[in-house]
């Protein structure tokens, strides 16, 4: 599991100190052009969530 925004080997503290929400339907295969789609934009999110979260939530 990677989070976005979050270095390899800081995940794991990051993961521990502050907790991982996954988000359903995100995986290693794409099934669609649409499912790629949302995937992308579901990274997106993810990149600017953890970005405010890590302001918040140090390790």
């Amino acid at each position: 599991m990677t989070i976005p925004g979050v270095s390899q080997e800081e995940s794991l503290k990051y993961e521990e100190a502050c907790g991982v929400q996954l988000i359903e339907g995100i995986s290693d295969v794409v099934r669609s052009d649409e499912h790629l789609r949302l995937m992308q934009k579901a990274r997106s999110y993810a990149l600017k969530y953890n970005a405010i979260i890590k302001t918040h939530c140090q390790p």
